[in-house]
């Protein structure tokens, strides 16, 4: 599994898009804010940004407070993830805090982010989370589909803005983007590993991270979102579609949220709602690269190998260096007894398991919920 980022990039006017009815007020309103939101929490603790007596005492031995900012910016890179020294390495899997990635050697997109925040104050340097709108980029694990938002550090370096991107996927020049503070930042922290937990079928786990979430950052559609479908998970259906609806009235463009309202109608057997939702994701849907894979593997389960192929190859063209992809086509066109195109796909398969070893063998399933992590990326 990747690190875990963000939602779908459908350009519709909204003067066309029938919104859909956020249905609560007064009583009704508060009482499930009350059950989903739980206990409130005013008060948190920057935890992930701390450092410890050692981790102090190692940045004062390696980095001199004589250099300029723009040399202790490429040490304490060089410090913390240079192969000849500490050799702090990407964990899709970690959503830790600065201390723990150091401790632990790995972290994902947004631990490395945070702990490079944490040790460049720590020596002096200008350093902060900014957010950036991206192309959406999707990944799966196991009955759960993913999408990632972009996060990166910036500050200021003589006089001039600087970037760090921990994972060279995007080129940000030009791209919007905007300043993200540190309580926000820890927002998605929490948001992270309530998605994490989800993966992992802890439900109970992910509504208690959420809830700290949605404490410092209410209007974040994607985490409602998220409590949304871990709600669901837990069998609280009435709490989940309100959260879901929640997300919708913050962000109405929320086609994660949309897409786990229509799966949470037609597990309650609403059809007509459902239908009446599907129309506004189906557009949303077949640009998502694993939806099509996932419609191609219902394809091939009922032996129409012609459809699973057009799928398959459509899911290609949007994600080029996605094993998965590859190894099913390779196998549907083993099913129709094209050896040689089977053959080329496997090879494709194994090319780019090599590129990304971080890439997990998957249980191929047909239910799907959305999730949403932060990502974070590669120093430049």
């Amino acid at each position: 599994m990747k690190s875990l980022f963000y939602i779908t990039l459908i350009v519709l006017l909204a003067s066309c898009m029938t919104p859909v009815r956020y249905n609560y007020e007064g009583e009704d309103e508060s009482r499930l804010l009350a059950e989903v939101l739980g206990k409130n929490q005013s008060e948190f603790e920057l935890i992930t940004l701390a450092l410890n007596d050692q981790i102090r005492a190692d940045l004062d031995e390696r980095i001199d407070p004589k250099w300029d900012d723009r040399r202790k910016i490429r040490e304490i890179r060089k410090f913390l993830y240079g192969k000849d020294e500490l050799n702090i390495s990407y964990d899709a899997s970690a959503t830790r805090t600065a201390i723990d990635t150091y401790e632990s050697r790995k972290g994902n997109c947004l631990a490395l982010t945070t702990l490079f925040i944490a040790a460049g104050r720590y020596v002096g340097l200008d350093a902060h989370y900014r957010s950036v709108d991206v192309k959406p980029m999707w990944d799966h694990k196991d009955n759960t589909m993913i999408r990632y938002e972009h996060i990166i550090a910036s500050g200021k370096l003589n006089g001039a803005d600087y970037t760090l991107d921990f994972l060279p996927k995007f080129d940000v020049e030009g791209l919007a983007n905007w300043p993200i503070s540190d309580l926000k930042a820890l927002a998605l922290f929490y948001n992270n590993l309530g998605a994490e937990n989800i993966v992992q079928r802890e439900p109970g786990q992910a509504i208690v991270e959420l809830r700290k979430s949605l404490a410092l950052d209410p209007s974040h559609s994607s985490t409602w979102s998220n409590m949304g479908a871990a709600l669901f998970r837990d069998r609280s259906f009435e709490q989940a579609e309100f959260s879901l609806q929640r997300a919708l009235r913050e962000n109405p463009n929320n086609y994660s949220a949309l897409s786990n309202l229509v799966r949470l109608y037609q597990s309650q057997g609403r059809d007509e709602e459902a239908e009446n939702v599907r129309h506004r994701v189906q557009s949303y849907r077949e640009r998502n690269p694993y939806y099509l894979y996932f419609q191609a593997r219902m394809k091939f389960d009922d032996h129409l190998y012609d459809d699973a192929i057009s799928l398959l190859k459509k899911s290609i063209r949007k994600k080029r260096t996605e094993p998965m992809f590859h190894q099913a086509l390779a196998e549907t066109y083993l099913a129709v007894g094209a050896k040689n195109a089977s053959l080329m796909q496997l090879a494709l398969a194994e090319k780019y398991r090599e590129v990304d070893p971080y890439y997990p063998e998957e249980k191929i399933v047909r239910n799907k919920l959305i999730v949403h992590k932060a990502r974070m990326t590669h120093i430049r």
